[in-house]
């Protein structure tokens, strides 16, 4: 259970696969407007996403690309 720490470490935290937990994720898409703001938010998901997507090989790539776009695809 986490009592407190830093706008950074809680992202570093919902961001890590290694800690997945739907109940942390939940709390934090619940609370979050208290300690920071949605534009910060968006930045640090998307600096982790370009990491990882730097690392990826093309094909991996393509695949998250593809996933995104069937997603956010109206239906």
């Amino acid at each position: 259970q986490i009592r407190h720490a830093s706008v950074e470490r809680l992202l570093d935290r919902l961001t890590d696969l290694r800690f997945l937990s739907i109940d942390f994720l939940n709390t934090f898409l619940l609370t979050y407007r208290v300690f920071t703001t949605g534009h910060t938010l968006l930045d640090a998901l998307k600096k982790v996403y370009k990491s990882h997507e730097g690392g990826a090989s093309q094909d991996n790539a393509g695949n998250i690309n593809t996933s995104l776009s069937s997603v956010a695809a109206p239906g």
